[in-house]
């Protein structure tokens, strides 16, 4: 559903963040190591290395072929891109392997499979990636990315807001749970809190009625126009997204149906 695709985005999006990569070119470099069993995540260190080599202006950077112009002017990710492609072209050996492990350090034992895999064979596996569906725009990263965060903003609202409406039922509640308390000892003073309590109650929920039913109608609205505009692209979200939020606002709003109910009938067996 929404969320897996914005629970997604969401981990390419902090992990590209990670290893200064773009989201689409961290998804390709994921399959490719992925391909020798490597996992991306321990190239964070090699990532690490690869600048301050570059900062450094190690000699290895020269013996591949990359000048000191490239290593100012291309980002991270040019950079490593490049640097696979060079020493992917050197023959396997002891030469490639200290250049690897000068400019990578550690990582550099995991980067020697994909060397041998030589630049065709890393083109090929990119390219697998590509046709097979598995590498998300970074535009499209950013949209889920954003999605989650807007949904637990809403979820996080949505709790406030339950919170603060039974925070104002509260004192109406004590003074009938108060009430029923004092009837069953016997004492009959206890009704005038109990008919006090349920005022109360009822002025609160009067007054929080209007207020939901103005978010749920403005946010049913909104989605109504927004479907009307987008009609043959969203009819199977649109269903989706209705039910959803359908089901969302009956989570919600029984709970203070229910609870006056509870009230009523509790007053009801009480009498």
């Amino acid at each position: 559903g929404a969320m897996d695709v914005s629970d997604y985005g969401s981990e390419v999006n902090d992990m590209s963040q990670k290893l200064n990569m773009s989201a689409q070119g961290f998804q390709e470099w994921r399959y490719i190591l992925g391909q020798s069993g490597v996992d991306i995540g321990v190239l964070q260190g090699g990532m690490k290395k690869l600048s301050e080599s570059a900062v450094a202006g190690s000699e290895s950077f020269k013996t591949l072929g990359i000048s000191q112009k490239e290593l100012s002017s291309l980002s991270t990710e040019e950079l490593f891109n490049k640097t696979i492609t060079q020493l992917s072209e050197m023959e396997a050996g002891n030469e490639r392997t200290a250049l690897a492990s000068d400019l990578f350090g550690r990582s550099a034992t995991e980067l020697l499979p994909i060397l041998n895999s030589g630049a065709s064979g890393i083109e090929e596996m990119r390219k697998q990636a590509e046709d097979y569906g598995l590498v998300m725009s970074d535009e499209a990263v950013k949209a889920s990315d954003d999605f989650g965060d807007s949904v637990s903003l809403m979820q996080q609202t949505l709790t406030g807001m339950k919170n603060r409406m039974m925070g104002e039922f509260l004192p109406a509640l004590t003074l009938v749970t108060d009430g029923l308390a004092k009837l069953f000892t016997g004492d009959m003073s206890g009704l005038q809190g109990i008919n006090q309590g349920i005022e109360q109650f009822v002025d609160k929920i009067s007054q929080a009625i209007p207020q939901i039913i103005e978010v749920g109608g403005s946010i049913l609205q909104a989605l109504a126009s927004a479907i009307m505009q987008n009609m043959p692209l969203l009819v199977t979200a649109a269903f989706d997204l209705i039910s959803q939020f359908a089901g969302f606002v009956l989570q919600n709003l029984p709970m203070l149906v229910e609870t006056a109910l509870s009230i009523l009938s509790t007053l009801a067996l009480g009498i």
